[in-house]
Formats: C-alpha cells, sequence, structure tokens
C-alpha cells in the first residue's frame, strides 16, 4: 500500500470516529427527547425538532451514525487487509452519498427551517472532507494502486 493511499484510509478513520460521536450524540438527545447543547449557533433545537429529523420512527441521526460506523470499520479492515481493495471502493462511493444528503440537510437548514444545528454543520463538514479524499482516492489514487 502506498503512503496516499495509506494517508488516505488514515484520514477516513479519523474523520468517521469524529463523525460517529457526533451522531451518536444527536441519536443519543433525540431519543432522550432532551435539548441539545449548542453553544455557538442557535438553532439545534428547531433543526432536531423540524419533520425532517426524522424517517418514521427513526431518528435521522441513526442513519448517519451507521454511515460514520461503516466507513471507520471498512477502512479499517482496508488498513490491515490492503488487498481488500473493494471494501475501500464501496467507502469512498459511499462518501458520494453522505455528501450529497448533507448538501440537502445544509439547504433545509439554511433555507426551510432558517436555523442551523452545529452538529448538523459538523457532519456536513466531515462528509464533504470524506467524499474530497473518496473522489481523490477514486480517480487518482486506485489507478496508481491498481497498476
Amino acid at each position: 500500500m502506498n503512503k496516499t493511499i495509506k494517508t488516505t484510509s488514515i484520514v477516513f478513520i479519523a474523520l468517521s470516529f469524529v463523525g460517529i460521536l457526533d451522531s451518536f450524540y444527536l441519536v443519543i438527545t433525540k431519543l432522550s427527547e432532551t435539548d441539545a447543547a449548542c453553544s455557538i449557533l442557535e438553532g439545534c433545537d428547531v433543526v432536531l425538532n423540524s419533520s425532517y429529523s426524522m424517517v418514521g420512527p427513526i431518528p435521522l441521526a441513526v442513519f448517519g451514525f451507521m454511515y460514520y460506523l461503516f466507513i471507520f470499520f471498512a477502512s479499517l479492515y482496508f488498513l490491515s487487509r490492503p488487498q481488500k481493495i473493494r471494501v475501500f471502493v464501496v467507502s469512498s462511493w459511499l462518501t458520494a452519498i453522505g455528501f450529497l444528503f448533507s448538501l440537502y440537510f445544509t439547504y433545509l437548514q439554511a433555507f426551510v427551517l432558517e436555523a442551523y444545528c452545529t452538529y448538523c454543520l459538523t457532519s456536513a463538514l466531515i462528509s464533504t472532507v470524506l467524499f474530497i479524499f473518496g473522489m481523490k482516492f477514486l480517480l487518482i489514487d486506485r489507478k496508481q494502486y491498481e497498476a
């Protein structure tokens, strides 16, 4: 495994770990029906209590938690077994889906709810950076790896 791909997988691990913590906090906050501790921006509770924060009976943050958990474990697996490149390819493509959802949810915060959640924006930032690294891997690094 070359150094660039190793660095990318470590970035995936680190960022997805932060995403796991962020989304887990939101899941716990939503399920316990407590207010989120938002000190930077006001509006967390507006966002977290909106109709957009649930998919049926499931808090949206649960899906974020599962997304980050998958990226985390898939990246760890790839780092320990570099010959299993397909796992990392799937993770990298998944970042595109995460990025698109983040764009949509950020749009909802800005233009529909007109309120911002610090934790949601943190997740959007993490998803964006994961997407950038994922696309770099798919479009540039993977070709060098497979050559």
